[in-house]
């Protein structure tokens, strides 16, 4: 599957699965992230199976809503401006 650079910090393939940290490192963290339009969302059937496959170190909803909380298996429910906040602080110091 095809892995697209983006500004040489983190890879995002088109199943939305994150990758941050470098290749020669052991900080490599592999996160699911799913992306919905609701403000009441819930992770599809597919986001659960893909999870089970590649276990990941974070697993994300983004979704149209304001608070952000956690679901059963650790899922992280998040507002987009919250997720992008996050992603630019991966870019800026690695945390």
């Amino acid at each position: 599957m095809p892995v697209v650079e983006m500004q040489g910090r983190y890879n995002v393939n088109p199943l939305n699965v994150l990758e941050t940290g470098s290749d020669q490192t052991s900080d490599l963290w592999l996160w699911a992230i799913e992306i919905k339009r609701t403000t009441a969302p819930e992770p599809s059937r597919g986001f659960h199976l893909a999870c089970d496959d590649i276990k990941p170190s974070k697993k994300w909803v983004v979704y149209a809503g304001e608070e952000e909380y956690q679901m059963k298996d650790g899922i992280i429910v998040t507002p987009l401006i919250r997720m992008m906040s996050t992603l630019q602080r991966i870019q800026h110091d690695g945390s």
